[in-house]
């Protein structure tokens, strides 16, 4: 399998951006409904939501550090896979099936990465 070189990506917060600091993604909250009770101030239904609007905000940033390690793991899946691969138990290649790998691994191993490339499994 070829090998993909990419620009490392750093999460800051929200944001996704290269090393150098351009700014690559923002990954915005899916905030709770701004719609108030019956006879709810708007400050009564900030305090309400105020722990939806966080959950939110760390969602958004744990997407931000998923998106930003990508690359990385695409990387590190690629090296892993031909070693996944000679795991599976086959009576050719001489692996017992005590010592190996479940080839839903593989399989799974492939489609990350055909969904990544962009490539068919």
């Amino acid at each position: 399998m070829s090998e993909i070189k990419q620009t490392p990506l750093v999460a800051d917060a929200e944001r996704v951006r290269l090393e150098d600091g351009t700014l690559i993604a923002t990954v915005w909250e899916q905030y709770p409904s701004d719609d108030r009770l019956a006879s709810e101030s708007w400050m009564q239904m900030r305090e309400r939501t105020e722990p939806l609007r966080e959950l939110a905000k760390k969602e958004a940033i744990d997407s931000a550090r998923r998106f930003a390690a990508a690359p990385e793991l695409l990387e590190a899946l690629l090296y892993a896979l031909p070693y996944l691969e000679a795991c599976v138990p086959n009576p050719r290649n001489g692996v017992n099936a005590d010592y190996s790998v479940d080839v839903n691994c593989v399989d799974r191993a492939r489609a990350a990465i055909a969904k990544a490339t962009g490539s068919q499994s």
